[in-house]
């Protein structure tokens, strides 16, 4: 009886001698973008996390730098693509200007996922969004609770003249109206409004104001 041979294949061999690559995560709070913990291997204690380069997870293991001084947030690439990147706080107003926050100034279409109404005759701001949205909350591929939208000076972007932070599941339920609290919201040309980047597109409807 003559003796089999074992042997292996190619690509066996070259999945047999081919270099490790070590991956370096960093897990986080998906609400608040808070960092929980930066790992060499994998930790199912966490449910979120990203990969990061080795010069920057040595800092953080060496004490180099701190997780207090840097948030995981969503950014947007130039191709209009959401993703995750880890950045400094500091860095934050400048993304803020930039990519990492959404301008809202478009008129909303019929794919627009949420539509933002300044209404001068009513003195409130109108949040709806789209059957699609809605359908994908119900389809648990949003963790976030809440939107949080930032009324600035249109001519000065670190001068912010109110917070607007809504329930998502109010939204889901119904349009939000949120009643102007400052006079500079009454002039839709002196303003503009923002929002951390989640959805695809975001539209604003001006509503013309009629004399009484």
């Amino acid at each position: 009886m003559e003796d089999i041979e074992d042997c292996l294949s190619p690509e066996e061999i070259a999945a047999a001698i081919a270099p490790m690559v070590q991956t370096y995560r960093c897990y986080f709070d998906i609400k608040t973008g808070e960092i929980l913990a930066i790992s060499n291997e994998e930790n199912s204690l966490y449910e979120q996390g990203i990969v990061i380069d080795y010069p920057l997870y040595e800092k953080f293991v060496t004490g180099v730098e701190q997780f207090k001084d840097w948030t995981v947030t969503r950014t947007k690439n130039p191709d209009s693509e959401s993703g995750l990147e880890l950045v400094p706080r500091m860095q934050q107003e400048l993304f803020f200007k930039n990519n990492m926050f959404e301008w809202i100034t478009s008129k909303p279409s019929k794919k627009t996922e949420l539509t933002v109404h300044w209404s001068p005759n009513e003195s409130m701001w109108i949040f709806l969004i789209s059957n699609k949205v809605r359908q994908q909350y119900y389809d648990n591929k949003y963790s976030m609770e809440t939107l949080t939208f930032f009324v600035t000076l249109e001519t000065d972007f670190d001068f912010l003249v109110r917070t607007i932070t809504i329930n998502i599941k109010d939204l889901v339920l119904d349009k939000v109206c949120v009643p102007f609290i400052a006079s500079a919201e009454k002039n839709i040309d002196k303003i503009s409004i923002s929002t951390k980047s989640l959805f695809s597109s975001y539209g604003l409807t001006i509503w013309k104001k009629t004399e009484k």
